[in-house]
C-alpha cells in the first residue's frame, strides 16, 4: 500500500506532528529542509501525493472531494496513537489542509491543534484565478510564469516543460474542482494565515477573511516575496511555525 507521508527520522515520541501539504506541482521533498530545523519539538510529516517523485507511476488526482476523503482517511489512521498534531499547507496545499481539518472535525475525530495556511485566500473569498487546467500549453505556462512557479525562459520552449505539465494540470484541476460559493463549515483550532507581500494570488489584506473560518484564535503574518516566498523567507516562516506550535504545546 502506498505511503502518503514522509516523516522526520528519529523524532522524539512527544514531538508535535506537523502535516505539510505541498502546492500544485509540489512534493514532499519541498519540506525536507524543515525536518532538522524544527526538531526536537516538531516532527515534519510531509504529504506525498500520487503522481510525483517516488509515486510518479501512480495517476495524479484530479478531483478535490475524492482527494480530501483519501487524505482524511490516511491521516486518521496515522493518528491512532493520539499524538498532538497541526496542519500546514501552501497554496493548493492550504486548501487541502483546511478541508481535511473540516472533514476530521465533522467525523468526530480529534482535530488539529493548529492550522497554518500559506499563500491562499479564504474559502469564503471569490475566486480570482482563471481555469488554468483547460488552457493550451503556452497560455498555461504563461500563467505559471506569472505566478513565479517556473522561469520566464520556459515560455515558447515546450521541450523544457512537456514533462511536468500533466502533473500541474492535474493539480490545477483539483484546485479548480472546489464548488464555488459553498465554503466548508470551519474549524475550532487556532488559524495562522501567512503570505508573501507581493503575492498576486493571496495579498496580505486577503488573509483577514480566514478569521471567519475558525472559532479559535486568528493571526496573520506577511513575509518578503511573492507567491513562492517560502523559499526565500524560510527562516522567518519556520520561526513563525515553531512559535505557533510552541504556543499550543504550552497550553
Amino acid at each position: 500500500m502506498p505511503e502518503w507521508f514522509r516523516t522526520t527520522p528519529g523524532a522524539p515520541p512527544d514531538a508535535t506532528r506537523l502535516y505539510c501539504f505541498p502546492p500544485a506541482g509540489g512534493a514532499a521533498s519541498l519540506f525536507a529542509p524543515w525536518r532538522d530545523r524544527l526538531l526536537p519539538h516538531i516532527e515534519v510529516c510531509a504529504v506525498q501525493l500520487p503522481g510525483r517523485e517516488d509515486r510518479r507511476t501512480e495517476p495524479a488526482p484530479t478531483e478535490a472531494g475524492l482527494l480530501v476523503r483519501e487524505l482524511t482517511a490516511r491521516l486518521t489512521a496515522r493518528q491512532q496513537d493520539g499524538r498532538p498534531y497541526a496542519l500546514f499547507g501552501h497554496s493548493l496545499g492550504a486548501a487541502l489542509a483546511y478541508n481535511v481539518a473540516c472533514a476530521l472535525e465533522a467525523a468526530g475525530a480529534p482535530g488539529p491543534r493548529a492550522l497554518i495556511v500559506s499563500g491562499r485566500r479564504s474559502p469564503y473569498a471569490p475566486r480570482r484565478t482563471v481555469r488554468g487546467h483547460t488552457l493550451d500549453d503556452d497560455a498555461f505556462v504563461a500563467r505559471l510564469v506569472e505566478l513565479g512557479g517556473v522561469p520566464r525562459e520556459f515560455l515558447g520552449r515546450p521541450e523544457t516543460y512537456k514533462f511536468f505539465l500533466p502533473l500541474l494540470r492535474a493539480d490545477f484541476a483539483v484546485d479548480e474542482s472546489y464548488a464555488p460559493g459553498v465554503p466548508p463549515p470551519g474549524v475550532h483550532c487556532p488559524v495562522l494565515a501567512v503570505t508573501g507581500r507581493d503575492d498576486p494570488i493571496a495579498a496580505p489584506a486577503d488573509l483577514d477573511a480566514w478569521a471567519e473560518v475558525t472559532q479559535g484564535a486568528f493571526a496573520r503574518r506577511e513575509f518578503a516575496g511573492g507567491h513562492f516566498y517560502l523559499k526565500q523567507a524560510s527562516g522567518e516562516l519556520l520561526a513563525a511555525v515553531a512559535g505557533q506550535l510552541g504556543a499550543i504545546r504550552s497550553n
